[in-house]
C-alpha cells in the first residue's frame, strides 16, 4: 500500500551508499500481442528517445518536453498518434515530502509507449503482469491501444486512494490530540498534513482538464462499445479532488461559529443528542461530516469531540470596547480619520487601514463625503473609488506579492458592515493557505506586522 510517512526531524536525510555518481542504463521494455506494442521505458535518454521518435515519428517539440524537467498536464494531438502528460502523487524519500511523478505517454493506433520520470509501481506492475500472464496479455491487447491505456492510469488512480485514506487518518489523530489538549503535537502535526494536502491539490487540480481532453481524443483507439470507459478516469479524478477539499475543509476549520454554536447553545442540546456518536474514553462526541471511502461509496460519520469543535475565544480587551461601543462612538472614522491609518488620499476619496483587519494590509476605500448609500454616489466619486481599488491592488503587489485579493461593499449590518453610514469599499490581500494553526486551535488572528509599518510600506509602493 503507498503511504504518506510523516516527516522525521530527528535527522536529515542520506543517499544510500554508492547512490552518488551512479550512472543508469536505459532500460527499454517491450510487450507484443494482437498487432499492438507496449514499449515501457524505466529511464530515459536524449539517444533512446531519438530512436523511438525515428521508429514511430514523432514531433521534435514532444521529445523536448519529455526531457525537460517539468511539464505541465497537457495532451497534443497529431494525425497518427496523441502525446499526453499526466502527473501522479509519489511520495519522494529523499526530500520525504509528497512529489508529482510525470508520465509521458504516445499513443497511436497500435503502439502505446508509457515513459514515467520516477518510478511508478503501478505501470511497472501491470507490465510485469503482462509479460508473465498471456491470458491477461491477450485479454488487454486485443481491444486496442486506448482501452490498455485505460488500465494503466486506472490503475495508477487506484493507487491514489491509499494515500488518501493516510490523510484522512491523520486527521482523525489530530483530533484526538485536540480532544486531549496534546496542542504541540496538534501543531506540528497540522502543519504536516496541511503541506501534503496542498501537495495533493496542485499535483491534481491540473489533471483534471486534460482527463477531459483525453476523455475526447482517445474515441478513435477505441471500440465504439468501449467509448464510456475514460469516464471512469474523469470521476476517479473528480472524487480525489472533492476529498481533498473536504480534508482542506476540515484543517482549515472554516466554520468555527457553528460549531462553537452547536456545542455550546443549551437550546440545541436536543440536536446534539440526536447526532451523539460512539463514546471514546467516555467522552462525549458528534457525528462529522460523511465522507467517500475509496470507491466513492458513503462512510460513516466520524466521531468528532465536543471540546474540539467549541473552539475557545480569546478577546483582545480593546476589540471588546470597541465592538460595544461601536454605534455609540462619535464622529465617523472616514470623515475624521485617525492619520496614521490614511494611506492614500485621492481627489474625492481616500485609503485608509482597517485597525481591525483580516489580514496585512486590509484596506477600506471611501468617498471624502460623508455618503451612507453606494447609490448616492457620483459617477465622479464612484470612479475615483475603484481608481483608487486598482492602486491599492498595484501597491499591495509591490509590498506583499499576495496570490490574491478580495474586494468588496458590506452594505448594512446584516451584511457586515461595522460602519453603516458611510460607505466604504475592502479591499483584503490573500495568499494560499493563509489560514494558519491559531485559527484552527484558539479561533485567533495572528497579524505579523504592525498597522504603522503597514501603512509605510504600502505610502513607499503606492503609484506615482
Amino acid at each position: 500500500m503507498p503511504s504518506i510517512p510523516r516527516i522525521r526531524r530527528s535527522r536529515s536525510p542520506r543517499a544510500a551508499a554508492g547512490d552518488v555518481g551512479q550512472r543508469y542504463e536505459p532500460r527499454i521494455q517491450e510487450l507484443e500481442a494482437h498487432g499492438l506494442t507496449w514499449v515501457h521505458l524505466e529511464r530515459i535518454d536524449a539517444d533512446t528517445l531519438q530512436e523511438l521518435a525515428h521508429r514511430f515519428g514523432w514531433h521534435e517539440l514532444d521529445q523536448e518536453d519529455v526531457l525537460s524537467k517539468r511539464q505541465r498536464p497537457k495532451l497534443d494531438e497529431y494525425a497518427d498518434y496523441l502525446f499526453v502528460v499526466l502527473h501522479f502523487p509519489v511520495y519522494d524519500v529523499a526530500i520525504q515530502r509528497l512529489n508529482a511523478g510525470e508520465l509521458d505517454i504516445f499513443i497511436g493506433q497500435d503502439y502505446l509507449v508509457t515513459l514515467p520520470n520516477v518510478e511508478l509501481l503501478p505501470v511497472s506492475r501491470l507490465f510485469a503482469r503482462c509479460k508473465a500472464d498471456d491470458e491477461l496479455r491477450d485479454d488487454l491487447f486485443s481491444k486496442g491501444s486506448g482501452y490498455l491505456l485505460y488500465h494503466v492510469l486506472d490503475d495508477l488512480f487506484d493507487y491514489c486512494f491509499p494515500m488518501l485514506d493516510k490523510i484522512g487518518h491523520k486527521l482523525d489523530v489530530i483530533e484526538d490530540e485536540l480532544f486531549e489538549e496534546r496542542s504541540e503535537e496538534a501543531v506540528r502535526d497540522i502543519s504536516n498534513v496541511k503541506q501534503e494536502i496542498i501537495s495533493y491539490r496542485k499535483i491534481i487540480k491540473p489533471e483534471r482538464s486534460t482527463l477531459r481532453l483525453l476523455e475526447r481524443h482517445t474515441a478513435r483507439f477505441l471500440p465504439e462499445s468501449l467509448e464510456l470507459y475514460y469516464d471512469d478516469l474523469v470521476d476517479a479524478a473528480e472524487r480525489i479532488w472533492d476529498l481533498l477539499d473536504n480534508y482542506k475543509e476540515v484543517v482549515e476549520a472554516p466554520h468555527g461559529r457553528q460549531r462553537r454554536a452547536a456545542a455550546a447553545d443549551p437550546d440545541r442540546q436536543h440536536l446534539r443528542d440526536e447526532r451523539r456518536g460512539p463514546r471514546r474514553g467516555g467522552h462525549p462526541r458528534v457525528l462529522g461530516p460523511v465522507r467517500a471511502d475509496d470507491r466513492g461509496r458513503a462512510r460513516p460519520a466520524r466521531a468528532v469531540p465536543l471540546a474540539a469543535l467549541a473552539v475557545k475565544q480569546l478577546w483582545a480587551p480593546w476589540r471588546l470596547e470597541y465592538i460595544r461601543q461601536a454605534d455609540e462612538l462619535p464622529g465617523c472614522i472616514f470623515c475624521e480619520p485617525e492619520e496614521e491609518l490614511v494611506v492614500h488620499r485621492g481627489e474625492l476619496a481616500l485609503v485608509l487601514l482597517n485597525r481591525f483587519p483580516y489580514a496585512s494590509g486590509h484596506l477600506m476605500i471611501a468617498p471624502s463625503r460623508h455618503v451612507g448609500a453606494l447609490g448616492e454616489l457620483t459617477d465622479e466619486e464612484a470612479l475615483d473609488v475603484h481608481r483608487l481599488a486598482v492602486e491599492s491592488l498595484e501597491a499591495l503587489a509591490a509590498a506583499y506579492a499576495p496570490d490574491g485579493s478580495n474586494l468588496g461593499w458590506n452594505l448594512g449590518r446584516v451584511a457586515g458592515a461595522g460602519v453603516v453610514d458611510h460607505v466604504h469599499l475592502h479591499v483584503v490581500p490573500r495568499w494560499s493557505g493563509d489560514t494558519n494553526f491559531m485559527p484552527v486551535l484558539a479561533d485567533v488572528k495572528v497579524l505579523p506586522e504592525h498597522l504603522t509599518e503597514t501603512r509605510d510600506r504600502l505610502t513607499a509602493e503606492w503609484p506615482a
